[in-house]
């Protein structure tokens, strides 16, 4: 269910994106749940059924010059409107990765406690090229993340929550520094060695379009005392019986962290009423919407 929701903010907020899903699952309900998802073809997206993360990961970086990476409890959910030519020139000589997940709304460190975040204090504004005559598409901001405490946010270019990378620096780490079984292996890593990435700069958009929502943990190794408001085995029995979690709920929160605490929405309508009213909903954004259609949105 939480990748299904991740999907489909995907294809409305961020389309630029082909998906590229590593999986694998532990219950014949879980692979239920993959083959429902599978079906459902919200956008066109690569299944791969995993095998072992180190072989996974090195096929995938020998594919692809740039990549992103997020695990299934994050949501866009805020429009951005990119284009790879936009990615690769920020990714210069100097300049590790595109965080989606940061932003100068941010201003929570750990959403558990509520300690702050530090502040982004000295940064430089990028002038983005329109992508039509006249259309304001926001800034993008760059900063210095080594002058930032290890585990901190804006110190953090190692995360795997809506980061974009060149694929050839993290093999290059690999080869040198990083031995890696698991996904958290290259974060620990990355932070072990952060002052042999030569890359001392991050780029992300001012205002942040992704976040990560705990709602469970599911990454090998678990880590205990995780935030936990619906188990894996709930949110996939539910979507079984045709529920999904509104994406329009999370766009309407002020979202102020890297991670944060919402509560999810669900909707249990059927499939092709929700269809029908997102429709219309698109079309009333664009201006496009008649009286009668609205009237029948009531």
């Amino acid at each position: 269910m939480q990748l299904d929701l991740l999907l489909r903010s995907i294809k409305k907020n961020c389309p630029v994106f082909h998906p590229y899903i590593v999986f694998k699952t532990t219950s014949d309900e879980f692979q239920r749940g993959y083959d429902k998802l599978i079906d459902r073809m919200i956008l066109p997206a690569t299944w791969k059924v995993e095998t072992t993360i180190r072989e996974d990961l090195l096929h995938f970086l020998g594919g692809y010059e740039l990549f992103g990476i997020a695990t299934d409890d994050c949501v866009f959910y805020k429009r951005l409107d990119l284009k790879k030519e936009e990615v690769e020139r920020y990714l210069d000589d100097e300049t590790f990765c595109v965080s989606l997940r940061m932003g100068l709304n941010n201003k929570i460190q750990n959403y558990q406690t509520g300690k702050e975040q530090l502040k982004i204090e000295h940064y430089e504004c990028l002038n983005r090229e329109p992508f039509e005559q006249g259309k304001t598409i926001g800034q993008f901001i760059k900063w210095h993340w080594k002058s930032y405490p290890p585990h901190s946010n804006p110190g953090y270019p190692m995360g795997q929550d809506g980061h974009i990378f060149r694929s050839r620096d993290w093999l290059e780490l690999f080869k040198s520094k990083i031995g890696f079984t698991n996904m958290r292996d290259i974060e620990s890593g990355m932070v072990n060695h952060r002052m042999d990435i030569m890359k001392e700069y991050m780029v992300a958009p001012k205002h942040s379009v992704l976040v990560n929502i705990p709602a469970n943990n599911m990454q090998e190794p678990i880590i205990e005392n995780q935030f936990n408001s619906h188990s894996a085995e709930e949110l996939n029995e539910r979507y079984l019986k045709g529920e999904i979690i509104q994406l329009n709920a999370i766009e309407h929160e002020f979202i102020k962290g890297c991670h944060q605490a919402i509560k999810y929405k669900f909707d249990d309508r059927p499939e092709d009423v929700r269809n029908h009213i997102e429709e219309l909903l698109e079309k009333c954004r664009q201006w496009e919407i008649s009286q009668e259609e609205l009237e029948s949105l009531e």
